[in-house]
């Protein structure tokens, strides 16, 4: 799998897996060198990206990549596309042809059902033969809120529309205040700061973001895209703590 990954994913990766091999995804393009993953699939494998990728929100495939793993009936390639509304990325197509792939999805992020906690799998016949006595007990208020959300798709297409437009507002605020911002198929976006402990300083008012200092260097934050208020105030923070780290410098 790349690193950095999702991690509930690299959590389950290195509890269960006999071997676990990285693919470094490094500043500041975070590319994924796909002949260097090719060679590491030596042996039957369990290959796992994220497309967007999470937390660096980039694309990271192309078809011609995902059409060489997939030729190897020794590789087991899972692409979780939990961001698939908001990149428009996919490789739905490829499924009937390919025993061997299968691809995860959300309606956390797109349907903004976060709290329900509604996944699903999209799969060729060799994970749909094993994954067919495994059950998933929801609770019956999670289904019902899935089921209306799909039959109401116009709903979810505005809501993206309301969030990458955000996003993009909050970005150019950002990139008005010299702060390095990367450009992402997202709800979310990812900086680098030179602020020390910001995370903690935005906890101690009550906002949460993601400090992804163990997963790629000091200094890189994950924020997620919440509604327009919720997103001038994490703005005017910012620029009050830059404000009072500029002034210590100063100093």
């Amino acid at each position: 799998m790349p690193s950095p990954s999702f991690l509930p994913t690299v959590r389950s990766a290195k509890q269960f897996a006999n071997k676990l091999v990285s693919i470094r995804l490094s500043p500041p393009d975070f590319k994924l060198y796909h002949e260097l993953l090719i060679n590491e699939l030596k042996g039957p494998s369990l290959l796992i990206i994220d497309n967007p990728n999470n937390p660096t929100g980039k694309v990271l495939l192309d078809r011609k990549t995902v059409e060489s793993i997939v030729k190897d009936e020794n590789v087991l390639f899972v692409i979780d596309e939990a961001y698939y509304e908001f990149s428009g990325v996919t490789f739905t197509d490829m499924i009937k042809d390919c025993p061997n792939l299968a691809i995860t999805r959300s309606m956390d992020k797109a349907f903004s059902l976060a709290g329900a906690r509604i996944g699903y799998i999209i799969a060729g016949d060799s994970f749909l033969k094993e994954l067919s006595s495994f059950y998933i007990y929801l609770p019956q208020s999670s289904l019902y809120a899935a089921r209306e959300a799909l039959k109401d798709p116009e709903y979810m297409r505005k809501n993206i529309e309301k969030i990458v437009e955000e996003r993009e507002r909050v970005l150019r605020k950002l990139c008005e205040l010299k702060v390095k911002v990367y450009r992402t198929s997202t709800n979310f976006l990812l900086i680098k700061t030179e602020i020390p402990d910001i995370v903690g300083m935005f906890k101690d008012i009550g906002i949460l973001i993601s400090d992804l200092s163990n997963q790629i260097s000091p200094g890189f934050i994950r924020v997620s895209i919440g509604k327009p208020e919720e997103n001038d105030i994490f703005l005017k923070e910012y620029m009050n703590f830059s404000d009072l780290f500029n002034h210590k410098y100063e100093k």
